[in-house]
């Protein structure tokens, strides 16, 4: 076989398949978790990527916000969990952070304690900021996830784990998100 005739073959097959961006997976979607403990966090699937919205209120009604952490993720969903019924495995890798202080209340701990490498802080202006200068191991996070039949998601409960990227949970949290 001549190689400009492998060559096309490569080319052809490789047209039919669809990039992990165009996959739809069952956690495509909005899930949101409502406010507990002055969080509120909204998740965003689409193909392959995630993105995360986290917002910490200075109060437990989450009525008034002081930070904002966005970032966006990676992810690939697994094989089932043993011992966790309906659970799947799912790996997320981290793309970007941006925290946005909402409130002038932590701006002086923010600067004089470089948070996350940072000492420019300002109030409203984003900040792009690496995930390891802010405690998140590099690599895949290890994780599970399950939808139960009232289509709610939630995730693996990694209280008791250290390093999420040698370790995956074995249990799921009782938090849990609602799609929208």
């Amino acid at each position: 076989m001549n190689w400009i005739l492998l060559l096309s073959i490569i080319f052809l097959s490789s047209c039919g398949e669809e990039s992990d961006e165009n996959t739809i997976t069952e956690l495509e979607g909005t899930w949101t978790q409502s406010c507990s403990e002055g969080t509120q966090t909204t998740l965003t699937f689409s193909g392959s990527s995630v993105e995360s919205s986290v917002i910490s209120y200075s109060d437990e009604n989450c009525a008034t916000e002081s930070l904002r952490i966005q970032s966006s993720a990676s992810f690939v969903i697994g094989d089932a969990v043993s011992g966790v019924e309906g659970a799947k495995n799912i790996d997320f890798t981290t793309n970007s952070m941006t925290f946005t202080l909402k409130s002038a209340d932590n701006l002086e701990t923010y600067n004089s304690q470089s948070i996350c490498g940072k000492s420019n802080w300002e109030v409203d202006v984003p900040q792009t900021v690496a995930a390891s200068d802010c405690g998140i191991p590099e690599g895949p996070s290890l994780d599970i996830f399950k939808i139960t039949s009232e289509n709610t998601l939630q995730f693996g409960n990694a209280d008791d784990i250290e390093d999420l990227t040698t370790t995956r949970p074995t249990a799921l949290e009782d938090a849990s998100y609602t799609k929208s």
